[in-house]
């Protein structure tokens, strides 16, 4: 078994975003990647290397206020899109009466504001299971063949109707 390929860390899972506690579709689809995927190990690194300079030149202390940011920003990284459809009842998603193009600003707010999805996406993004072949468990979201010696990797997502990117 090559253990390199146990987990794709790049491929982008789809989290179908339902209530709290239900099973009712809010009719936002998100593409979550994994927290330890590049783009989200960047944001980390770069809050690491601030925290260490700020430690190296005695200026002043990290906040709390710093640190929840932080968090919720390695979060909203890993946010590779996002689709605002209908929920199950046939009603458009939106936030505060509109639907949101997706940057790394309005997603720290919505996310910072509306805790309970800030917990769906947490979760999706750190779940191993989201980003293995189902080859290897069975259950996993990503068809590899058994022949295939490269699984299938999702770098970028291509724009489609009513999804928008997150830029850095």
């Amino acid at each position: 078994m090559d253990i390199g390929k146990v987990v794709i860390y790049e491929h982008v899972y789809d989290l179908v975003v339902t209530l709290p506690n239900s099973e009712f579709k809010t009719g936002l689809t998100m593409g979550i990647r994994s927290a330890s995927s590049e783009q989200c190990k960047a944001i980390m690194r770069r809050h690491t290397n601030e925290q260490a300079n700020l430690n190296r030149a005695k200026q002043k202390r990290i906040t709390a206020e710093t640190l929840e940011h932080n968090e919720l920003e390695q979060t909203a990284a890993s946010i590779a899109w996002w689709r605002w459809g209908k929920d199950d009842d046939g009603n458009e998603a939106n936030y505060n009466g509109i639907k949101p193009d997706l940057n790394m600003t309005i997603a720290i707010q919505i996310l910072g504001e509306v805790n309970w999805l800030y917990a769906q996406v947490k979760e999706a993004g750190s779940n191993l299971e989201n980003f293995m072949p189902k080859t290897l468990n069975g259950s996993g979201p990503i068809s590899v063949s058994s022949s295939s010696t490269t699984p299938p990797v999702t770098k970028t997502v291509e724009p489609v109707a009513n999804v928008t990117k997150l830029s850095a």
